[in-house]
Protein backbone atom coordinates (compact mmCIF):
# COMPACT_ATOMS: atom_id res chain seq x y z
CA UNK A 1 0.00 0.00 0.00
CA UNK A 2 1.69 3.33 -0.92
CA UNK A 3 1.74 6.27 1.91
CA UNK A 4 0.18 8.74 -0.39
CA UNK A 5 -3.26 6.13 -1.24
CA UNK A 6 -3.55 6.06 2.10
CA UNK A 7 -3.27 9.93 3.13
CA UNK A 8 -5.05 10.04 0.07
CA UNK A 9 -8.72 8.57 1.50
CA UNK A 10 -8.33 9.67 5.19
CA UNK A 11 -8.45 13.24 3.96
CA UNK A 12 -11.03 12.39 1.81
CA UNK A 13 -12.62 10.56 4.87
CA UNK A 14 -12.52 13.46 6.87
CA UNK A 15 -13.95 15.53 4.30
CA UNK A 16 -17.01 14.23 3.64
CA UNK A 17 -17.85 13.48 7.71
CA UNK A 18 -16.89 17.78 8.05
CA UNK A 19 -19.00 18.37 5.74
CA UNK A 20 -21.97 16.43 6.45
CA UNK A 21 -21.82 17.94 10.45
CA UNK A 22 -21.01 21.14 9.62
CA UNK A 23 -24.15 23.22 11.14
CA UNK A 24 -26.20 24.75 9.05
CA UNK A 25 -28.29 28.18 9.66
CA UNK A 26 -31.26 26.05 8.60
CA UNK A 27 -32.35 23.87 11.79
CA UNK A 28 -35.01 21.31 11.15
CA UNK A 29 -38.98 21.33 10.59
CA UNK A 30 -40.70 22.54 13.33
CA UNK A 31 -44.64 23.28 12.21
CA UNK A 32 -46.94 24.29 9.42
CA UNK A 33 -47.78 27.36 7.78
CA UNK A 34 -51.26 27.33 7.62
CA UNK A 35 -52.93 29.79 4.85
CA UNK A 36 -56.01 31.42 5.22
CA UNK A 37 -57.20 33.60 2.48
CA UNK A 38 -59.77 36.09 2.50
CA UNK A 39 -63.17 36.47 0.25
CA UNK A 40 -61.50 39.04 -2.12
CA UNK A 41 -58.52 37.93 -3.52
CA UNK A 42 -56.44 38.83 -6.26
CA UNK A 43 -57.49 36.60 -8.95
CA UNK A 44 -54.12 35.90 -10.44
CA UNK A 45 -52.33 34.94 -7.15
CA UNK A 46 -52.08 31.46 -6.21
CA UNK A 47 -50.43 29.73 -3.97
CA UNK A 48 -48.43 25.98 -4.18
CA UNK A 49 -50.26 24.86 -1.13
CA UNK A 50 -52.07 25.78 1.94
CA UNK A 51 -49.66 24.38 4.47
CA UNK A 52 -46.14 25.59 3.72
CA UNK A 53 -42.96 24.12 6.01
CA UNK A 54 -42.06 26.17 9.00
CA UNK A 55 -37.75 25.99 9.86
CA UNK A 56 -35.92 27.72 13.10
CA UNK A 57 -33.08 29.41 12.00
CA UNK A 58 -29.97 30.22 13.96
CA UNK A 59 -29.34 33.56 14.44
CA UNK A 60 -25.55 35.42 15.31
CA UNK A 61 -26.70 35.87 18.92
CA UNK A 62 -27.45 32.24 19.39
CA UNK A 63 -30.99 32.42 19.39
CA UNK A 64 -33.76 31.08 16.92
CA UNK A 65 -35.74 32.83 14.40
CA UNK A 66 -38.91 31.00 12.67
CA UNK A 67 -39.15 31.18 9.47
CA UNK A 68 -41.28 29.31 6.21
CA UNK A 69 -41.02 29.96 2.40
CA UNK A 70 -44.24 30.08 0.66
CA UNK A 71 -44.46 29.53 -2.92
CA UNK A 72 -47.26 30.45 -5.66
CA UNK A 73 -47.99 31.54 -9.09
CA UNK A 74 -48.94 35.28 -10.10
CA UNK A 75 -49.74 34.93 -13.45
CA UNK A 76 -51.18 38.70 -14.35
CA UNK A 77 -49.35 39.98 -17.44
CA UNK A 78 -47.65 43.27 -17.41
CA UNK A 79 -48.10 44.02 -13.45
CA UNK A 80 -45.91 44.12 -10.26
CA UNK A 81 -46.49 42.00 -7.20
CA UNK A 82 -45.64 43.64 -3.79
CA UNK A 83 -45.51 41.72 -0.46
CA UNK A 84 -45.68 44.68 1.99
CA UNK A 85 -43.10 47.36 0.55
CA UNK A 86 -41.43 44.93 -1.78
CA UNK A 87 -41.84 43.53 -4.88
CA UNK A 88 -41.40 39.87 -5.54
CA UNK A 89 -39.43 38.38 -7.62
CA UNK A 90 -41.82 36.47 -10.18
CA UNK A 91 -40.48 34.18 -13.30
CA UNK A 92 -41.24 35.71 -16.58
CA UNK A 93 -42.35 32.46 -17.97
CA UNK A 94 -43.14 30.38 -14.88
CA UNK A 95 -44.76 32.83 -13.37
CA UNK A 96 -44.12 31.33 -9.98
CA UNK A 97 -42.64 33.04 -7.07
CA UNK A 98 -41.29 32.25 -3.50
CA UNK A 99 -41.03 34.25 -0.56
CA UNK A 100 -39.36 33.64 2.93
CA UNK A 101 -41.24 35.15 5.52
CA UNK A 102 -40.65 35.62 9.71
CA UNK A 103 -42.84 34.56 12.16
CA UNK A 104 -42.16 37.36 14.92
CA UNK A 105 -46.29 36.03 16.14
CA UNK A 106 -47.80 32.46 15.99
CA UNK A 107 -50.11 34.36 13.52
CA UNK A 108 -48.80 37.09 10.89
CA UNK A 109 -50.72 39.10 8.12
CA UNK A 110 -48.84 38.94 4.40
CA UNK A 111 -50.47 41.82 2.57
CA UNK A 112 -49.72 41.08 -1.22
CA UNK A 113 -50.43 44.10 -3.74
CA UNK A 114 -50.78 43.76 -7.49
CA UNK A 115 -49.65 47.03 -9.51
CA UNK A 116 -50.77 47.44 -12.59
CA UNK A 117 -48.66 49.91 -15.09
CA UNK A 118 -51.55 52.18 -14.72
CA UNK A 119 -51.02 52.55 -10.79
CA UNK A 120 -53.92 50.50 -10.03
CA UNK A 121 -53.81 48.26 -7.06
CA UNK A 122 -55.67 45.25 -5.74
CA UNK A 123 -54.50 44.13 -1.99
CA UNK A 124 -55.39 40.85 -0.34
CA UNK A 125 -54.35 40.50 3.37
CA UNK A 126 -53.47 36.52 3.76
CA UNK A 127 -53.38 35.06 7.27
CA UNK A 128 -50.51 32.65 8.08
CA UNK A 129 -50.84 30.62 11.09
CA UNK A 130 -48.10 28.64 12.98
CA UNK A 131 -49.26 25.05 13.59
CA UNK A 132 -48.36 24.58 16.43
CA UNK A 133 -48.36 28.33 17.90
CA UNK A 134 -45.53 27.59 19.63
CA UNK A 135 -43.00 25.29 17.69
CA UNK A 136 -39.55 25.87 19.37
CA UNK A 137 -41.36 25.44 23.18
CA UNK A 138 -43.32 22.38 22.02
CA UNK A 139 -39.82 20.95 20.83
CA UNK A 140 -37.74 21.48 23.58
CA UNK A 141 -40.56 19.41 25.57
CA UNK A 142 -40.80 16.98 23.51
CA UNK A 143 -37.28 16.10 23.75
CA UNK A 144 -37.21 16.94 27.38
CA UNK A 145 -39.87 14.18 27.73
CA UNK A 146 -37.93 11.66 25.27
CA UNK A 147 -35.94 8.54 26.79
CA UNK A 148 -35.28 6.67 24.21
CA UNK A 149 -32.47 7.42 21.67
CA UNK A 150 -31.47 5.71 18.91
CA UNK A 151 -27.88 6.47 16.68
CA UNK A 152 -26.48 5.21 13.60
CA UNK A 153 -22.75 5.78 12.64
CA UNK A 154 -20.02 5.64 9.94
CA UNK A 155 -16.26 5.61 10.49
CA UNK A 156 -12.82 5.41 8.79
CA UNK A 157 -10.29 3.46 11.28
CA UNK A 158 -6.99 3.24 10.77
CA UNK A 159 -5.38 -0.32 11.85
CA UNK A 160 -2.19 -1.25 13.01
CA UNK A 161 -1.85 -5.13 14.34
CA UNK A 162 1.81 -7.24 15.94
CA UNK A 163 2.50 -10.50 17.06
CA UNK A 164 5.23 -12.44 18.71
CA UNK A 165 4.75 -14.85 15.72
CA UNK A 166 6.31 -12.58 13.29
CA UNK A 167 3.14 -10.96 11.88
CA UNK A 168 3.25 -7.06 11.57
CA UNK A 169 0.60 -4.88 9.44
CA UNK A 170 -1.13 -2.01 9.47
CA UNK A 171 -4.71 -1.36 7.05
CA UNK A 172 -7.31 1.49 6.37
CA UNK A 173 -10.84 0.39 6.94
CA UNK A 174 -14.30 1.58 6.89
CA UNK A 175 -16.51 0.47 9.29
CA UNK A 176 -20.65 1.44 10.37
CA UNK A 177 -22.43 1.18 14.16
CA UNK A 178 -25.66 1.00 15.94
CA UNK A 179 -26.58 1.26 18.82
CA UNK A 180 -29.87 2.42 21.35
CA UNK A 181 -29.86 4.03 24.66
CA UNK A 182 -33.04 4.42 27.23
CA UNK A 183 -33.24 6.64 29.93
CA UNK A 184 -34.42 5.05 33.24
CA UNK A 185 -35.64 8.09 35.06
CA UNK A 186 -37.28 11.32 34.45
CA UNK A 187 -34.28 13.05 35.42
CA UNK A 188 -32.02 11.41 32.79
CA UNK A 189 -29.54 10.63 35.71
CA UNK A 190 -30.03 6.57 34.65
CA UNK A 191 -29.23 4.89 31.70
CA UNK A 192 -28.80 1.26 29.82
CA UNK A 193 -26.89 1.90 26.85
CA UNK A 194 -25.34 -1.05 23.84
CA UNK A 195 -24.30 -1.20 20.41
CA UNK A 196 -23.12 -3.03 17.67
CA UNK A 197 -20.31 -2.48 15.56
CA UNK A 198 -18.41 -3.80 12.45
CA UNK A 199 -15.85 -3.93 9.15
CA UNK A 200 -17.60 -3.10 6.41
CA UNK A 201 -14.55 -2.33 3.85
CA UNK A 202 -10.93 -3.42 4.37
CA UNK A 203 -9.65 -1.09 0.61
CA UNK A 204 -6.05 -0.68 2.03
CA UNK A 205 -3.54 -2.67 3.04
CA UNK A 206 -0.24 -3.10 4.13
CA UNK A 207 -0.40 -7.00 3.38
CA UNK A 208 -1.59 -8.25 0.55
CA UNK A 209 -2.28 -11.99 2.12
CA UNK A 210 -3.55 -10.09 5.22
CA UNK A 211 -6.94 -8.20 6.46
CA UNK A 212 -8.62 -8.30 9.74
CA UNK A 213 -11.97 -7.23 10.56
CA UNK A 214 -13.85 -6.58 13.26
CA UNK A 215 -16.78 -7.37 14.93
CA UNK A 216 -18.03 -6.11 18.15
CA UNK A 217 -20.38 -5.22 21.09
CA UNK A 218 -20.95 -3.07 23.89
CA UNK A 219 -23.83 -3.14 26.42
CA UNK A 220 -24.15 -1.27 29.67
CA UNK A 221 -25.76 0.44 32.80
CA UNK A 222 -24.59 3.91 33.22
CA UNK A 223 -25.22 6.85 36.11
CA UNK A 224 -24.60 10.41 36.70
CA UNK A 225 -22.28 10.62 39.74
CA UNK A 226 -21.33 14.10 39.89
CA UNK A 227 -21.74 17.57 38.09
CA UNK A 228 -20.98 21.21 38.53
CA UNK A 229 -21.23 24.10 36.32
CA UNK A 230 -21.02 22.95 32.76
CA UNK A 231 -20.31 19.66 33.03
CA UNK A 232 -21.57 16.49 33.84
CA UNK A 233 -19.65 13.27 34.90
CA UNK A 234 -20.95 9.54 34.54
CA UNK A 235 -19.88 6.02 35.47
CA UNK A 236 -20.72 3.57 33.21
CA UNK A 237 -20.39 -0.23 33.98
CA UNK A 238 -21.06 -3.27 31.77
CA UNK A 239 -19.49 -6.14 29.15
CA UNK A 240 -17.55 -5.58 25.83
CA UNK A 241 -17.51 -8.67 23.15
CA UNK A 242 -15.33 -8.30 19.90
CA UNK A 243 -14.14 -11.15 17.84
CA UNK A 244 -12.02 -10.36 14.16
CA UNK A 245 -12.28 -12.40 10.81
CA UNK A 246 -9.31 -12.22 8.80
CA UNK A 247 -8.41 -13.94 5.87
CA UNK A 248 -5.00 -15.13 6.91
CA UNK A 249 -6.15 -18.12 10.06
CA UNK A 250 -2.37 -17.29 11.48
CA UNK A 251 -3.65 -13.53 12.77
CA UNK A 252 -6.76 -12.02 15.12
CA UNK A 253 -8.11 -13.49 18.09
CA UNK A 254 -11.88 -15.07 18.33
CA UNK A 255 -14.71 -14.40 21.10
CA UNK A 256 -13.16 -12.24 23.96
CA UNK A 257 -15.89 -11.12 26.54
CA UNK A 258 -14.41 -8.72 29.08
CA UNK A 259 -16.48 -6.57 31.70
CA UNK A 260 -15.61 -2.97 31.20
CA UNK A 261 -15.26 0.27 33.60
CA UNK A 262 -16.46 3.72 31.53
CA UNK A 263 -16.31 6.61 32.78
CA UNK A 264 -17.08 9.80 30.64
CA UNK A 265 -17.89 13.95 31.05
CA UNK A 266 -20.29 16.09 29.05
CA UNK A 267 -19.38 19.70 28.74
CA UNK A 268 -22.74 21.53 27.41
CA UNK A 269 -21.92 23.97 24.75
CA UNK A 270 -23.57 26.97 23.28
CA UNK A 271 -25.98 25.87 19.78
CA UNK A 272 -27.33 22.89 21.57
CA UNK A 273 -23.81 21.53 21.40
CA UNK A 274 -22.09 19.27 23.74
CA UNK A 275 -18.54 17.99 24.03
CA UNK A 276 -17.91 14.66 25.23
CA UNK A 277 -15.00 12.60 26.37
CA UNK A 278 -14.47 9.03 27.97
CA UNK A 279 -11.74 6.53 29.31
CA UNK A 280 -12.64 2.93 28.88
CA UNK A 281 -10.83 -0.43 30.58
CA UNK A 282 -11.94 -3.82 29.95
CA UNK A 283 -9.48 -6.92 30.90
CA UNK A 284 -9.97 -10.07 29.15
CA UNK A 285 -8.80 -12.56 31.98
CA UNK A 286 -10.44 -11.74 35.80
CA UNK A 287 -8.42 -8.58 37.03
CA UNK A 288 -5.12 -9.30 34.97
CA UNK A 289 -4.38 -6.06 32.95
CA UNK A 290 -1.95 -8.26 30.91
CA UNK A 291 -4.64 -8.87 28.67
CA UNK A 292 -7.06 -5.42 28.20
CA UNK A 293 -8.67 -3.41 25.46
CA UNK A 294 -7.73 0.35 27.20
CA UNK A 295 -9.35 2.69 24.83
CA UNK A 296 -10.35 6.78 25.22
CA UNK A 297 -12.01 9.34 22.85
CA UNK A 298 -13.55 12.53 22.50
CA UNK A 299 -16.71 13.86 20.48
CA UNK A 300 -19.00 16.65 19.57
CA UNK A 301 -22.47 16.30 19.04
CA UNK A 302 -24.95 19.07 17.55
CA UNK A 303 -28.92 18.29 18.24
CA UNK A 304 -31.67 20.09 16.44
CA UNK A 305 -34.79 21.24 17.99
CA UNK A 306 -36.96 18.11 16.29
CA UNK A 307 -34.25 15.70 18.41
CA UNK A 308 -32.23 14.61 15.56
CA UNK A 309 -28.07 14.47 16.76
CA UNK A 310 -25.05 15.28 14.78
CA UNK A 311 -21.57 14.29 15.64
CA UNK A 312 -17.81 13.26 15.37
CA UNK A 313 -15.80 11.88 17.46
CA UNK A 314 -12.45 10.54 17.38
CA UNK A 315 -11.61 7.77 19.04
CA UNK A 316 -8.00 5.71 20.07
CA UNK A 317 -8.22 1.98 21.27
CA UNK A 318 -5.21 -0.90 22.16
CA UNK A 319 -5.95 -4.42 23.16
CA UNK A 320 -3.32 -6.13 24.41
CA UNK A 321 -3.59 -10.69 24.66
CA UNK A 322 -1.07 -12.38 26.30
CA UNK A 323 -2.63 -16.14 26.20
CA UNK A 324 0.37 -17.91 26.24
CA UNK A 325 1.99 -18.91 23.73
CA UNK A 326 0.47 -16.00 21.75
CA UNK A 327 0.58 -12.02 22.46
CA UNK A 328 -0.87 -10.05 20.09
CA UNK A 329 -1.10 -6.04 20.15
CA UNK A 330 -4.50 -4.29 18.09
CA UNK A 331 -4.44 -0.60 17.95
CA UNK A 332 -7.22 1.52 16.00
CA UNK A 333 -7.62 5.18 15.06
CA UNK A 334 -11.05 5.84 14.22
CA UNK A 335 -13.06 8.64 12.95
CA UNK A 336 -16.43 8.89 13.03
CA UNK A 337 -19.78 10.82 11.73
CA UNK A 338 -23.02 9.80 13.59
CA UNK A 339 -26.83 10.64 13.25
CA UNK A 340 -29.17 10.16 16.19
CA UNK A 341 -32.32 10.21 16.43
Amino acid sequence: MRALDLKLALLISATLAVCSVTPSRAASVLAQTVLTRPPEQIAELSFDASQFEIRAEETKDDQFELRSKISGYFRRSESALLLGSTQVNVDPETKHFEVDVLFDAASIRLEFSAVDNDGKVQQEGVTAGSVPPDPIEQALKAYSEKQTFFETSVNTSYLSYTDNAGNDFNQLAFGIKGGVSRFLDKNKKQQIAGNLYGTVLTPFTSRTDSTLRQIGANIRYGRQVADGPGWRLWVHGGYFFVTTVSQNSKIGFSGLLAPQIYPSVAVPLPRFRTLNAYVKLAPFYGLSFESRELAFGVSINQRELNGRNKGLSLDFSNIRLSADPAVIQLSNFVFSYSLGF
